[in-house]
Formats: C-alpha cells, sequence, structure tokens
C-alpha cells in the first residue's frame, strides 16, 4: 500500500488558503489567497475587470484574479463596489 491508498478519491492536489478577515456590524472584508482555484459564492454572473493589471472577474461584492500562481480573492459586504474592490487590490502589497 502506497501514500495515495489511503485517499479513495484519487491523488489530491495540496493547497493552501489564506484568509484574512474583518468585520465591523454587518459590513466585512475578506481577503482571500490560494494555492489553487477559489469556489466562490456570489450573486449574478461574472465581470472582466484588470487588477495589478492582471486580467480578473468581478461578481456583486467579489473580485478575484490571478497573481504569480496564486488566487486571490476580496469579498466585501456594506454596498463596496467593484472599483472600489479593485482599488484595495491595487493598494496592497503584491505576493
Amino acid at each position: 500500500m502506497d501514500g495515495l491508498d489511503a485517499y479513495p478519491h484519487g491523488p489530491q492536489s495540496a493547497a493552501c488558503t489564506q484568509t484574512y478577515h474583518a468585520r465591523t456590524g454587518s459590513d466585512y472584508l475578506d481577503n482571500i489567497q490560494g494555492a489553487t482555484g477559489l469556489q466562490l459564492q456570489h450573486t449574478g454572473g461574472w465581470t472582466p475587470i484588470r487588477v495589478r493589471g492582471l486580467p480578473g472577474r468581478a461578481a456583486v461584492g467579489v473580485i478575484t484574479w490571478r497573481e504569480q500562481g496564486l488566487t486571490d480573492a476580496i469579498l466585501a459586504g456594506g454596498g463596496m463596489t467593484t472599483g472600489q474592490l479593485v482599488a484595495i487590490a491595487d493598494s496592497a502589497p503584491g505576493p
């Protein structure tokens, strides 16, 4: 029996996800970064955007993009616009 036999659904890729969460009342801001794709819940369809000059996508209250092999996402409550979320991403240091 090798190590892969311990996973009944076959080999799984290793993943690491970092989440930074801030909340004030009903408003929140999450910054998520993962080594694999993120499964994001959103309302409506995706709209193409640019974050730090890179292609990304936006839905109500969420933006996501890939940078240096990582998937990044910023999610927010409290009515923040896509433009505000992109401005937050653009102002933060890169990975």
